[in-house]
């Protein structure tokens, strides 16, 4: 409750719900903003670094060489960890692959799934695995998803009854801010269920060995 009545005494001030707004959506914008600028700089330096320094090993190694090879799979994993955004071996690689060919689903969808592959070491193969502590894992990501999902809903409604049309607007943005938070807590649950329609489906049709 601290929280509501810290925003009911800025309602209630001199500033106005127009200059508190536009602090709020000011400030919303330069956190989206330096967060971009954060994302594209470690593209920059980070990510495909790697990616160069591969490449320039492999212009610098024979074809004859027996690091040719080993140069060869790793430049195909770092560009499948780029484009995909899932670190695999090549076995998982492999099979993510055949996944994606079905067409049936997106980049997000096989990320999702990628979490719960598994390699069996005597036959070099990747499967589906989705243990207990997975399922308990997604239930209390989805239970931590609701909680602040009803924070956020708590927030406003009570600043709504204190302040009126006032305390409508100003809780709108912590509203906004609790529902963002409760999806990126929900992520494991929504994870989980992708995992366990593509699991049905590779039942019904397996992929390709």
């Amino acid at each position: 409750m601290e929280l509501v009545d810290t925003i009911i005494e800025l309602l209630k001030s001199d500033l106005g719900i127009g200059t508190i707004l536009t602090i709020v959506v000011a400030r919303i914008g330069k956190a989206l903003s330096m967060w971009s600028n954060i994302l594209e700089l470690h593209d920059k330096s980070f990510v495909r670094r790697k990616l160069d320094k591969i490449k320039n090993l492999r212009k610098d190694t024979s074809d004859e060489d027996v690091l040719a090879t080993y140069l060869d799979r790793q430049l195909n994993s770092e560009k499948f960890r780029i484009a995909s955004g899932i670190s695999a071996n090549p076995v998982e690689m492999a099979w993510l692959i055949q996944l994606d060919k079905t067409g049936l689903w997106n980049q997000k969808q096989i990320k999702a799934v990628a979490r719960y592959l598994t390699t069996d070491q005597d036959t070099k193969t990747a499967r589906l695995t989705i243990s207990k502590p997975d399922q308990l894992g997604a239930r209390l990501s989805i239970i931590a998803g609701a909680i602040m999902l009803a924070l956020g809903a708590f927030f406003w409604i009570s600043l709504y009854i204190k302040a009126g049309t006032l305390g409508l607007y100003a809780g709108a943005p912590i509203f906004v801010a609790y529902t963002v938070a409760a999806v990126m807590f929900s992520g494991g649950f929504i994870n989980y269920k992708v995992a366990r329609k593509i699991e049905a489906y590779l039942k019904r049709n397996p992929l390709p060995a």
